[in-house]
């Protein structure tokens, strides 16, 4: 629906603003139209916006029009040309004249949204200024930088997925109040930017700037517009747009309703987003008389999201490595190269197959995973096993543990199968028939399945690998699975949105708009979540290579692609705000009076404004499991012993494995498989379970007598045991009960495993000044903002199950509150140099200057003591210059910038959670050792089983006596580590490492602190290039560049840097880094796993501070232009045409190996390594070009009708994008790219 756009505005912008709006009545106008008309004709036309073309002259108003009065507290979209806005709110709160404001503000208008049909941030970004946006139709895919690429976390709300300037998302407004609600274009008149911080809008919020959808308002005119959209893949999109004066003049609703069920190429991925949204607008006659006017109005808005969003990384591969042939090449640990098997095809045994004291082990498809031997098969302990497939992971698929499995074996298939693969002998006797968990005659039985790139790197220790560099690989062959047309969740993945906003405002001006007021107060409700079948690792496609199940049978899925994770679950998270802002201005003119000298003009005129705000958000939000195996299973595999399974271990979370057509063991190669995804929803249900059962059955068998474990060679020390060891001996093999919880079925509070409330109150106080000086030659700017914040923030306890605990009796926020108190400034300056030089300049010329910060208080973020952090804070400096025509028909604006945040949440990159986890493990093997225990949660276990489970084995070359010394250095080098490092690390994570005696063993665990974060400081500096143009009659034409440099710096806050580095330092000079996880001498270290886990994606991250963030383009270009035939056979057709550039973008850099500060070539023996920023790694640019043709047509004085084709990304097909690389520049991960794409539009104007 359009409205004419005539606009009539004072000098001052302070003045309300009169806008025609014709009705079908044919009444009288307002009295003061002409006189308005002329005033319009002085300054509009004169005085353009940011660059707008504007035509010539303004034709009086008819009789059968009327009037709305704008208060300067609001714009219209009637207040634009084409595609520029003459005004906007954003740069002080009050209707101004964009050339006169010296920050980066743009506006998109609804002509530039209808032109290239966008209707979201994801169809809009692409267009703007210096913006980014993510998503399957985006300029980036915004998943981190990190070895594993995640895009999980961007589902739930992918309007969010943006950044500004290179540095972060921008915060989202609707009509200037903070929203989580995702804008749509079906009730926007206006989108506008501002970029970089603005205390004046928000001393709090972030950085990067704002998004405000300016929504559409009522008027005083009946008329609608009904469009309906047809797009490529079946999407359909309805909207109803209507406007109603209940009194003319005075009263006036409208109406906005949405349908839009758009699909994508991915099948089955999905959006259907239905709202319905209202406004009212009043302007009563018996209060609007002399020189005051009276506007109340109100909006509501409600809807709903459903969706199933498609994926723009492709999934990780871990099938087509089954397929390699012969052998390939490794490093050792001085840099000499080795050869090792590649997988042939190989099937495995899943008996034994990480078990590496197997006497006969790769004979028989048993022992590959076990890199180096544990004296066994007459080789020396420490020996590289010859059968040894580095390709193998310690897990089936993504995260198997010994989990209870959920078997589907077709994707089309919604029964399961419960097994679990993973034998337990908890049940276990000792030779005198007590309990004590082992059954040593059972093999070291896990599952295995192809690994993911970034740990077959580390094991064979390729280039670059031990310092964290080299990355996972993604698919690139759509043959082996069409990743363009399939989604691989398939239907096991969706999200959802629900939400409802409600305003109002009163705005009262007085003596002809010297002075006046805006109470304004806004309430939202927006929650969201998501359900997950994969994530992080997860979103891999792998081969089952287990020929022999743990059991001993065959296994009728060998060869199968499969899908599986350990992660399926989800979050619902709910936002509720409520905000009262009160804004009041004053103006006062020198000029006004009678006489009119050179000090009047030098002092001008003057407007200042002051702002109070109240703004309170309550945020709730949990995590759960989806599916969750009973108490009565979890006693069955894990015993009644001291060591409960909380929800989300392996005892009990469920992990769901969906097999992907046939088997792949007859095919020479991965590519043509054409592996299917999901089509129906894999729900796990319960019922009954094949697992072993560790019950002693053998009644008539004395335990203690004499039998040889047959997994030892003869004459090995542990040949000779006892009947107790003999898995013979016990029941074995069977089917028990088990009932599965599901979260979906009204079950999350029993499976939620975190919840975290919050409440954040800010009060703001704010005041700016505006000043015109020497005939609005110079325009200045100062604004001064004081906010201060409380903040409250619980995080659930959690129950002995592990279940957080959400009774709303005990989880409440606490009485005390956090308290944040900053100022924030913002000040500018513009020079109209015409003005100042009476017009003798062939061309206006404006030059400007700004500065602003804000800050955001961040509620109970803390470091990894448990510290408070400085709440991030950003500042911007923006200076350039404005050129344009005197008839305003081309405008230039260039900008140069520089945008710095501090303390910023970062993407870390890295697996902060192993600070935690690498304490509960390697103290539990110290208390192993110590109190010389099988099972150190188990002080039952003192002696029980071998002696080796609590003795170091000797390694090569080493004695039994000099393992036995070994293990006591690394013990006490261990706990002086421990007493070395700051006990409030310890107290913060809820580490209780103090073991002093046998009877204080138990099961460790640890908890990362609430609102722990790592923090991170980036910085922004570029040009940024606007053009408007309006060459010829019915031409529109705009276009914008930006050249950005953005880089992050010091990551992590100083006690996190501080506790890396004395973990780090104690691990690499002390003992304590050779603390076994297990007695055999090929047992992992605690240096190496925290190398594998921790350190060497620290290093990779800190190694990147001062480089270019990732995906970032140095240059970026648009263009769109739009042309109405107004006259001839085409009239009523218009042609428009877009064309996008993005520059080629640097995807990675080569590495440095340094041993201390000298550079080396052997990347083997380095100690460090960083990055050479001379020598980066390209991806290439990109050039997308859309195209539209539409026809307009009048078919009656009160009908218009209109179509429109779009058609965006014009000739693209399915092709891929680089986003990150190896250290020796081949491409890892890849996006997919934008394809072609065109819908149809039918809009019926009344």
């Amino acid at each position: 629906m359009e409205i004419p756009r005539r606009i009539v505005c004072e000098v001052n912008p302070m003045t309300p603003t009169i806008l025609p709006l014709r009705r079908p009545t044919g009444r009288r106008a307002c009295r003061g139209w002409l006189l308005a008309s002329a005033s319009a004709f002085t300054f509009t036309f004169a005085a353009s916006a940011q660059s707008a073309p504007a035509p010539a002259s303004t034709a009086p108003a008819s009789s059968d029009e009327e009037v709305v009065t704008l208060s300067p507290f609001e714009v219209s979209a009637s207040q634009v040309e084409g595609y520029a806005a003459t005004t906007s709110l954003a740069g002080n709160r009050l209707n101004t004249d964009l050339r006169d404001v010296g920050s980066a503000i743009s506006v998109v208008t609804a002509q530039f949204l209808r032109d290239i049909g966008a209707t979201s941030n994801e169809t809009l970004l692409q267009y703007t200024t210096n913006t980014e946006v993510g998503n399957i139709y985006g300029n980036m895919a915004n998943a981190g930088s990190g070895t594993q690429l995640d895009e999980t976390g961007r589902f739930a709300n992918p309007n969010q997925n943006t950044r500004v300037r290179g540095l972060a998302a921008a915060d989202s407004t609707v009509d200037y109040f903070l929203t989580d609600i995702p804008w749509d274009g079906y009730n926007v008149d206006r989108i506008d930017f501002q970029r970089g911080p603005n205390a004046i809008l928000f001393g709090l919020g972030s950085p990067a700037g704002i998004i405000n959808a300016g929504t559409k308002g009522a008027g005083f005119a009946n008329k609608g517009a009904i469009e309906a959209r047809y797009s490529r893949f079946n999407s359909v999109r309805a909207t109803l747009d209507y406007n109603f004066a209940i009194i003319p003049q005075q009263l006036g609703v409208r109406l906005n309703v949405l349908w839009d069920r758009q699909k994508f190429q991915q099948e089955p991925a999905f959006q259907d987003d239905k709202r319905i949204s209202g406004a009212v607008r009043y302007e009563p006659a018996f209060l609007n008389k002399g020189s005051a006017h009276t506007t109340i109005k109100a909006n509501f808005e409600q809807g709903s999201v459903r969706s199933n969003r498609p994926r723009s990384l492709t999934p990780g591969d871990s099938i087509s490595p089954w397929f390699l042939t012969g052998t390939a090449t490794g490093y050792n640990a001085d840099g000499t190269p080795y050869t090792y098997n590649n997988l042939n095809k190989i099937g495995f045994d899943a008996r034994g197959l990480q078990d590496g004291n197997i006497a006969s082990i790769g004979a028989d498809g048993r022992g590959q995973f076990v890199q180096s031997y544990n004296s066994t098969g007459g080789f020396p302990s420490g020996t590289r096993n010859p059968y040894w497939q580095p390709w193998l992971g310690g897990q089936f698929g993504a995260g198997y543990f010994g989990n209870p499995m959920a078997i589907f074996s077709s994707g089309d298939s919604s029964a399961n199968t419960l097994v679990n693969w993973e034998p337990s002998s908890v049940r276990g006797i000792g030779p005198t028939g007590a309990i004590d968990k082992g059954i040593g005659g059972i093999p070291w039985s896990r599952m295995s399945s192809i690994t993911i790139y970034r740990d077959i790197s580390k094991k064979v220790n390729l280039p670059g690998a031990k310092f964290g560099l080299t990355r996972n690989l993604s698919m690139t062959d759509p043959s082996i699975f069409d990743f363009y047309d399939q989604l691989i969740d398939g239907p096991n993945k969706n999200e959802w949105q629900n939400f409802r906003r409600y305003d109002a405002s009163l705005s009262q001006t007085f003596l002809e708009g010297k002075f006046g007021f805006e109470a304004a107060f806004d309430k939202q409700h927006y929650d969201n979540g998501q359900m997950n079948f994969m994530t992080d690792k997860g979103q891999q496609l792998y081969v089952d290579v287990i020929q022999t199940e743990a059991d001993g049978t065959a296994n009728p899925n060998f060869g199968r692609p499969f899908i599986a994770d350990s992660g399926a679950g989800g979050f619902t998270s709910s936002t509720n705000r409520e905000a009262f802002r009160l804004t009041a201005y004053a103006k006062h003119d020198f000029e006004g009076g009678t006489r009119r000298n050179f000090l009047t003009r030098l002092l001008g005129h003057h407007t200042l404004t002051g702002l109070y705000s109240d703004d309170t958000r309550e945020t709730y939000s949990r995590n759960f499991s989806h599916y969750v195996a009973d108490n009565a299973y979890k006693d069955f595999i894990n015993g009644f012993g001291s060591n409960p399974a909380t929800i989300n271990s392996s005892v009990r979370a469920v992990y769901p494995v969906i097999y992907l057509g046939p088997s792949l063991a007859g095919a020479s190669s991965a590519s043509g498989a054409n592996i299917p995804n999901p089509d129906a929803q894999a729900v796990v249900t319960g019922g009954s379970i094949r697992a072993f059962d560790s019950t002693w059955a053998a009644t008539t068998v004395n335990p203690a007598d004499p039998w040889e474990n047959p997994l030892y060679p003869v004459g090995h020390q542990y040949r000779v045991s006892t009947q107790s060891e003999n898995p013979a001996n016990y029941r074995g093999w069977i089917s028990t009960p088990i009932a599965i919880t599901n979260s979906e079925d009204g079950h999350r509070d029993d499976n939620t495993t975190g919840a975290n409330r919050g409440k954040l109150i800010t009060e703001s106080k704010a005041a700016n000044w505006q000043g015109y000086f020497w005939d609005g030659a110079f325009v200045a700017m100062y604004g001064y903002r004081k906010d201060t914040a409380r903040s409250w923030a619980v995080s659930a306890t959690r129950d002995s199950e592990g279940r957080a605990i959400v009774d709303p009796g005990t989880f409440h926020l606490p009485d005390s509150s956090i308290l944040v108190e900053d100022s924030s400034n913002s000040w500018s300056g513009v020079l109209h140099l015409n003005n100042l030089l009476h017009q003798r300049l062939p061309v206006n010329v404006s030059l400007f200057y700004n500065r602003s910060s804000n800050f955001q208080p961040k509620a109970g973020r803390v470091g990894p003591l448990n510290n408070p952090l400085t709440p991030p804070t950003g500042k911007t400096k923006d200076y350039g210059v404005r050129f344009s025509t005197k008839d305003e028909k081309y405008a230039v604006k260039i900008n140069w910038y520089e945008t710095s945040v501090v303390n910023s949440d970062g993407t870390s990159g890295f697996n902060s959670f192993y600070l935690g986890q690498l304490f509960t493990d390697y103290q539990s093997a110290r208390n192993r050792y110590v109190f010389e225990v099988s099972d150190p949660t188990n002080p039952a276990s003192y002696h029980s089983g071998d002696p080796n489970q609590w003795i170091y084995q000797p390694g090569a070359g080493q004695t039994e006596a000099e393992a036995v010394t070994a293990q006591k250095a690394d013990v006490a080098g261990w706990e002086a580590m421990v007493k070395s490092l700051p006990q409030e690390f310890f107290a913060a994570w809820k580490l209780d490492l103090n073991q002093q005696s046998i009877d204080q063993l138990k099961s460790l665990t640890y908890s990362t602190p609430s609102g722990f974060s790592i923090p991170e400081d980036n910085i922004s500096k570029g040009t940024e290039f606007e053009l408007y143009a309006s060459p010829i009659r019915g031409l529109r034409l705009t276009a914008n560049a930006s050249k950005s440099e953005a880089e992050r710096n010091n990551v992590g806050d100083a006690a996190l840097n501080s506790l890396v580095t004395q973990i780090n330092t104690a691990l690499n000079t002390t003992a304590a880094g050779s603390l076994r996880s297990g007695t055999g001498p090929t047992a992992t270290t605690a240096l190496q796993n925290w190398n594998a886990n921790f350190w060497a994606s620290w290093l990779s991250v800190k190694g990147q501070e001062g480089n270019a963030v990732p995906e970032l383009r140095r240059w970026r270009a648009n263009l769109v232009a739009d042309y109405d035939f107004s006259d001839g056979p085409l009239k009523g057709v218009n042609v428009g045409v877009g064309y996008r550039w993005q520059d080629k973008v640097i995807i990675g850099y080569k590495p440095l190996y340094y041993i201390g500060d000298t550079q080396t070539d052997n990347f083997a023996l380095a100690t460090s390594a960083k990055f050479d920023l001379d020598s980066p790694y390209y991806g290439p640019a990109e050039t997308n070009i859309d195209l539209w043709i539409g026809y307009r047509r009048q078919l009656s004085p009160k009908l218009v009708y209109r179509v429109q084709l779009n058609v965006r990304n014009v000739g693209k097909g399915d092709s891929l994008i680089p986003i990150t690389v190896q250290p020796d520049g081949t491409v890892a991960a890849w996006r997919i790219a934008p394809t072609q794409v065109w819908s149809l539009t039918n809009t019926i104007e009344f």
